[in-house]
């Protein structure tokens, strides 16, 4: 039996989505690190072994002196300077920072579809359970208007009506039942839960608690808004990605070193000759295009026009982002004014109903105008539910705008 915080706690936990979020999360952090790695001394190594022997114009190869030779060497190489190095690393620290909102981002949504999923199966639930209460009014309608035109006292077009409205009840209960296992599949699916492996039940515990008394600070709420935030980190990016490209104009500067170690073996007329050797160098380079045919002045208008785009996507951003939190405060206050007119609704066709069936027993109505009454009762009931369910799911909508993660 599932809660909503239990299905919460089981989404964060085993839903392949946010799964897959983290590792992307995990896969940015090593690439900054790999970044980092260009402010460290570079150290290399190797080794060598020759065979060999070589002969004069009148000389037979297979017989020519034979030489072996051995090498190893050590280089190391550390970057002075280089303009670019700084910018992108600083890219690299905010391309984290981006995925972290991405992962936040896969969370509120994640919160979104489980929740709409959550109703989904509790709106058919109950439905089921009403559904049930539907069939058992209408065979109970369906057996008084039969003993009544047993007596003579009703219409068989009241009959054939009652019976209809029978069959129907029933139809709608075995739909529903359908629906209630498809229901209980997508919840299981986006919970990351074999719905196979266990009965999914979910209790009737979920309720409205955004606190709605007083209005929310839209513009505080605007600038804490994870999907804003999300473009914002894109235009920085594209700033670095403008100071990658200018910095390129500028030189890079390495200091190099080297020592190695040579050892020789010759043999010749049956006499060997061993000779050892060793090296070591220092030096700097720097390195720089004076020619590239446009290659880096074209690198950097196409940045400049990157980032003139993505600020005129973050104006156009705030603006979305400020029209859906109103549009989704006004509409949870709607349907928070729709439970309390669907709830006056029921109560007074309830009453009506029970006033109704004593006045068709007794003979004081019509059969047409008792089964209106009696038809206005189920849709108020059917009414009722789907406001509550309505609310819950506006409130999700809000909840998903303002960025309520797991």
């Amino acid at each position: 039996m599932y809660t909503w915080e239990d299905c919460l706690a089981e989404a964060q936990k085993n839903n392949l989505a946010l799964q897959t979020a983290r590792a992307k999360v995990d896969a940015k952090k090593i690439s900054l690190d790999a970044l980092h790695s260009s402010l460290y001394p570079q150290l290399s190594g190797s080794l060598g072994v020759n065979l060999g022997a070589s002969a004069g114009q009148d000389e037979d190869l297979g017989q020519a002196a034979s030489r072996q030779s051995e090498s190893a060497r050590l280089s190391a190489q550390q970057q002075i300077f280089d303009a670019q190095t700084r910018p992108r690393l600083e890219q690299g620290k905010l391309a984290l920072a981006a995925e972290e909102l991405n992962y936040q981002i896969a969370e509120i949504n994640l919160r979104l579809q489980l929740r709409q999923e959550f109703c989904a199966l509790l709106q058919t639930q109950q439905s089921l359970e009403l559904a049930q209460t539907v069939t058992a009014r209408r065979r109970q309608q369906y057996e008084l208007v039969e003993l009544r035109y047993s007596g003579g006292l009703e219409h068989r077009g009241s009959l054939l009506t009652a019976k209809a409205n029978l069959t129907k009840a029933e139809l709608a209960e075995k739909q529903l039942e359908r629906r209630l296992e498809r229901n209980k599949q997508k919840l299981a699916q986006t919970l990351g839960v074999d719905a196979a492996a266990q009965e999914l039940q979910i209790t009737d515990n979920l309720r409205i608690a955004a606190d709605s008394a007083s209005r929310p600070d839209m513009l505080a709420l605007l600038n804490q808004s994870p999907t804003l935030q999300s473009v914002s980190a894109r235009l920085d990016s594209a700033r670095y990605d403008t100071a990658i490209a200018q910095a390129a104009y500028i030189p890079s500067i390495y200091l190099s070193g080297s020592l190695g170690k040579n050892w020789s073996q010759s043999q010749a007329s049956g006499e060997s000759a061993n000779s050892e050797d060793s090296s070591w160098s220092l030096g700097s380079s720097l390195s720089f295009d004076f020619l590239d045919g446009g290659k880096k002045a074209n690198s950097v208008r196409g940045a400049e026009l990157q980032e003139k785009i993505q600020a005129l996507e973050l104006d156009a951003s705030k603006q979305k982002v400020l029209l859906t939190l109103e549009e989704t405060w006004d509409k949870l206050l709607d349907a928070g004014d729709g439970i309390a007119a669907a709830q006056e609704q029921l109560q007074a066709t309830t009453e009506r109903s029970t006033i109704a069936a004593e006045q068709y027993a007794n003979g004081l109505i019509s059969f047409d105008n008792w089964i209106i009454i009696e038809d206005a009762l189920i849709n108020a009931q059917q009414q009722e539910l789907s406001s509550r369910i309505d609310a819950l799911l506006q409130e999700a909508a809000w909840l998903n705008a303002k960025g309520e993660t797991l």
